[in-house]
Parts: structure tokens; sequence; C-alpha cells
């Protein structure tokens, strides 16, 4: 049984640098990836194992056919969303209640916040008049 094991892992690399001695020499050299198609078969060559995965993993065409040199691309599936679908429709929502205040002469609490907001805006501009008082006039400003 040991000695099983490292023959079918001999055999199984064999098999793979074969294949990919043969879909290096198959595969047009405008499609290949990376590297020259000559440098790729001399790496697959000369570097048994490793070669022939690295080929397959970096130097063959995307989205190629598993036949040697394939010329026909297989076509790289598309996600197709719900939207896309014709005969999706929107799922229907309640609209969220509308959160914004509206003045209203009956609004209560409302009349009372804006009412102590007025007063600080008019507290703020007279201490801001008073400021401007202290500093005296401007002379750049009637320039």
């Amino acid at each position: 049984m040991r000695l099983l094991a490292p023959t079918f892992t001999g055999f199984v690399l064999f098999v793979l640098w074969a294949y990919a001695i043969v879909d290096v020499l198959a595969t047009e050299p405008r499609r290949v990836r990376r590297l020259p198609k000559l440098v790729w078969g001399v790496v697959v060559l000369a570097v048994f194992g490793v070669g022939a995965i690295a080929w397959l993993a970096l130097g063959r065409p995307r989205n190629a056919s598993w036949r040697p040199g394939g010329v026909r691309d297989r076509v790289p599936r598309r996600f197709i969303g719900p939207e896309d679908q014709p005969d999706w429709e929107p799922p229907l929502r309640p609209r969220p209640p509308d959160r914004t205040r509206r003045a209203h002469p009956a609004a209560g609490p409302a009349d009372a916040e804006s009412e102590e907001t007025t007063e600080m805006f008019e507290a703020w501009e007279a201490q801001l008049a008073d400021y401007e008082t202290e500093l005296g006039p401007d002379d750049d400003a009637t320039a």
C-alpha cells in the first residue's frame, strides 16, 4: 500500500505535465497570460509538476475550454438580480411617518420652544450691538 501512493501521485503528475505541455503548444500566443508562450513552454518542461500547475493557474487564457488549446471561450455566467427579471415588482412598504415640524397656530409646546429661541436670538443680537458700540466706528467699512 505504501508503494501505491507515490506511484499513483507520480502518475497523476505525469498526466498533468503531459496535458500542460500539449496545452502550451496548442494555445495561441496572443492569448497566453503573464509570460510569453516560449517561456511557459520552458517552465513546464523544466519544472516537472510545479511548472504544469503554474501554467494551469497563471498562464492559461481566462475562461478557456478544457480542451488543450481550445479557441472557444467559456461564457462567464452573468449574475441576474431580482430587479432584472421581467416580472419583478418593487416590494410595497408603508411610508415612514413624516417627522418634520410644521408651524401651526395650535402647535402647543412647539410655540413655547420657538418663543424661547426668539428671545435667545434677541439677547444675542443685543450683546452683539453692545460689543460693536464698544469697539467704535469701523474706518474700513466706510471706505
